[in-house]
């Protein structure tokens, strides 16, 4: 009887880095949102990449889903998805 495997990911970073001070506020959350996006981007397909011979599902939280209740929820979700096999 071969066993499900599963990879939960939480993930969250601000994107923040030292921009110079002659960088407006406006144009400082642009460039943040953006590096937010990239590296979170970058970092899903990465890890979906390289985990897909190792797990058969794999949860991505990123941003909004990185939260307690998401991640308790998919707990629950995996360990039913275990208990009827």
């Amino acid at each position: 009887m071969s066993s499900q495997k599963a990879l939960i990911v939480l993930q969250e970073n601000s994107g923040k880095v030292p921009l110079p001070n002659t960088v407006s506020n406006s144009l400082h959350d642009v460039i943040y949102n953006v590096i937010d996006q990239l590296a979170e981007t970058f970092e899903n397909i990465k890890i979906t990449l390289q985990s897909t011979t190792h797990y058969d599902v794999v949860h991505l939280l990123t941003d909004n889903l990185c939260t307690h209740s998401r991640l308790l929820y998919i707990l629950i979700s995996e360990t039913k998805k275990k208990s009827r096999k």
